[in-house]
C-alpha cells in the first residue's frame, strides 16, 4: 500500500513540475504579432511596421518579404530612395493598412523607385494602399504615374 501511495504522490509532483515547466516554455515562447519589427539589416524591409519608419534620401533599401504598415504608422519615403525588391521565391510586396500612411514625394532629379532584382512584369507584389477611395488614379487630372518594367 505504501508503493502505491509513493508513486501516487510522485505522480503528482511530476504533473506540478510538468505544467510548471509547460507555462514557463509557454510566456518564453509566445509573441503579440502586432509587436513584429523588421530585424536584422535595417536596410532590409519585412514584417509589419506598428512605429513610424522613414527611408531615407538616396539610399536603396531591399524588399525581402511582404512589407505591411499598420495604423496609425506612417511609412514616409525620401527623395531619391531606391526599393528593390528580392528575387528570393517569396511574393514581396509594400502593403499600407487602412489608418495607416505613405508619404512619398520624389522629384524629377531624385525620383522614388520601386523596382525587383528580376526585371519583368509581375516580379514583385507591388503598393497596396488599403484607404477608402473609389479609384485607383492618379492624384490630379493630366498627370500620370510611371512604370519602369511594361506597364506592370
Amino acid at each position: 500500500m505504501d508503493i502505491i501511495v509513493n508513486i501516487i504522490m510522485l505522480n503528482k509532483k511530476m504533473i506540478k513540475a510538468m505544467t510548471v515547466v509547460a507555462c514557463a516554455a509557454g510566456l518564453v515562447a509566445c509573441t503579440k504579432e502586432k509587436d513584429v519589427k523588421p530585424a536584422g539589416d535595417p536596410d532590409d524591409l519585412k514584417g509589419r511596421i506598428t512605429e513610424s519608419l522613414t527611408l531615407e534620401k538616396g539610399k536603396t533599401y531591399r524588399l525581402t518579404g511582404s512589407l505591411q504598415v499598420v495604423s496609425p504608422a506612417v511609412l514616409t519615403i525620401e527623395p531619391g530612395v531606391t526599393v528593390v525588391a528580392v528575387d528570393n521565391g517569396e511574393i514581396n510586396y509594400i502593403l499600407i493598412e487602412q489608418g495607416a500612411k505613405v508619404m512619398a514625394e520624389g522629384t524629377a532629379s531624385e525620383p522614388i523607385v520601386l523596382t525587383s532584382e528580376k526585371k519583368e512584369s509581375g516580379a514583385w507584389g507591388g503598393l497596396h494602399i488599403c484607404g477608402r477611395a473609389h479609384s485607383n488614379r492618379a492624384p490630379k487630372p493630366g498627370e500620370s504615374l510611371t512604370s519602369e518594367i511594361g506597364n506592370a
